[in-house]
């Protein structure tokens, strides 16, 4: 919006100064109005000039983009639409209230009044002996004359003008060809495509990082697995020896709970190949022996050395993130990026669990991503943030380890309670000082190596 004038403020207004009080009623008006139409003329010239300036910017940078390829391919009836409203910003922005006595020299010039308003307007603000018969001429003129006749506005060229300016742009926009002499937007074309595939992958450790904080994965064991050997307690503890039938149904539902857990869990595991300890699997300093200790950890669902070597790989890229690019950042990036292709070729070989191999591949990506300048702190950040998850993986990747373990106990204990019962039958009542299932496993094997004597304790060895 134009903004209101402050000072010699003419009629239009919501007020008046002393020195417009000694004009007539018409004149007042008039020159108010003429004022007016020079404020609104002016900001139309300006508009105009700006309009057609940007439009001839916007035409060389165009050009100099679809035929040079020089500078990105931004154009397009969206940024087109700035030429104009960067044209009005500027005309408002430069916008000058026009004093009364402008507008005075415009009536009387349009009028052929001989400078009688300008007179009037300056006798107004001085006492004067001819001021009365000046002031009157003017407002008898005044009367007669029309602001729209002093000033007309003349706008329809200007804006044909314009109108025809954005027009060829808009065509240009939409026919000219993209072409790319020096490659220079093929390699913004793939820089783009770099920054959305980074976006996806970062997306993607987000989301699975979300996923993995709500099933706890550093726990001893998972909730499921936890639940299932608490139910298979509580049916230990509901034997009775005189319903060999009724014990059967309970055991074998259990088991048939446990298997289905097994099964599941298994897909995260550790693979066969992790028993034959090859050298070639081999780990960050290369030593095989730091890989053997790993994997022996691994088997005892313990994940806290391979995790140490991924806590190392993310102060490594915490290090390198701060660093400009260098011979020393380079190589330090080799160096990262020879322990994660290791890491990768290590869980490859022995673990079977997809999510975990794809974070740290994942990291591989992103590390390759990071040698390009322009997204080399966004790429290294990503690359943290995938070995953070990749941490979180490892966690679940011993849980399910340990998970596998209980399992199996339960699943043993099971199998040994069935066989118990069907011998002499099971008491609940003996198992109710026992706590994890490793007690009831032990505790049925004693009982089957007595010759099932005890499975029915209250009731005798008979």
């Amino acid at each position: 919006m134009i903004r209101e004038c402050s000072h010699d403020r003419l009629p239009g207004g919501s007020g008046m100064s002393t020195h417009e009080l000694a004009l007539g009623k018409a004149t007042q008006r008039l020159l108010g109005q003429v004022a007016l139409r020079q404020r609104l003329a002016a900001a139309g010239r300006r508009l105009h000039l700006f309009a057609l300036a940007l439009a001839a910017l916007y035409g060389a940078l165009l050009l100099v983009s679809r035929l040079l390829g020089l500078i990105p391919n931004w154009f397009s009836l969206l940024t087109l639409a700035l030429v104009p409203g960067a044209a009005l910003a500027l005309a408002l922005a430069l916008d000058r209230c026009p004093t009364r006595s402008d507008a005075a020299r415009r009536v009387d010039f349009a009028a052929g009044t001989h400078d009688l308003f300008l007179t009037s307007s300056l006798l107004a603000s001085s006492p004067g002996e001819f001021k009365p018969i000046v002031l009157a001429q003017a407002e008898e003129r005044a009367a007669k004359l029309a602001p729209n006749r002093i000033l007309p506005y003349r706008w329809e060229d200007k804006a044909a003008h314009v109108a025809a300016a954005l027009f060829v742009l808009f065509l240009g926009t939409e026919v000219l060809p993209q072409l790319d002499p020096f490659g220079h937007e093929k390699q913004r074309q793939e820089q783009a495509q770099r920054r959305r595939l980074l976006a996806e992958t970062q997306k993607a450790t987000e989301q699975r990082l979300a996923l993995l904080q709500k099933t706890s994965p550093e726990a001893k064991t998972s909730q499921e697995t936890r639940h299932a050997i608490e139910e298979l307690k509580l049916a230990f503890n509901a034997m009775k020896p005189k319903d060999k039938e009724g014990n059967l149904k309970r055991l074998a539902e259990a088991q048939k709970d446990l298997g289905a857990l097994w099964r599941k869990r298994s897909e995260d595991r550790l693979k066969d190949a992790f028993d034959r300890g090859t050298d070639a699997q081999r780990l960050g300093s290369g030593q095989g022996q730091k890989a053997e200790e790993m994997k022996r950890r691994l088997q005892r669902g313990d994940p806290s050395a391979i995790k140490k070597e991924a806590q190392e790989m993310l102060e490594k890229a915490r290090r390198l993130e701060q660093l400009s690019d260098s011979a020393e950042k380079r190589k330090g990036v080799e160096e990262l990026r020879q322990q994660l292709k290791s890491l990768s070729d290590f869980l490859a070989n022995n673990a079977t669990s997809k999510s975990l191999q794809e974070a740290v591949n994942r990291a591989l990506e992103q590390l390759t991503m990071a040698e390009n300048q322009g997204l080399s702190k966004e790429a290294m950040k990503a690359v943290q943030e995938s070995l953070k998850l990749a941490g979180m993986e490892m966690d679940g990747l011993a849980q399910a380890i340990r998970d596998l373990q209980a399992l199996e106990k339960g699943l043993s204990a099971a199998q040994l309670a069935k066989m118990l019962n069907a011998l002499k039958g099971l008491d609940g009542a003996g198992t109710e000082g026992l706590k994890d299932i490793e007690d009831y496993e032990e505790f049925y094997k004693k009982l089957l190596a007595d010759g099932g004597q005890g499975g029915c304790r209250t009731h005798g060895p008979g």
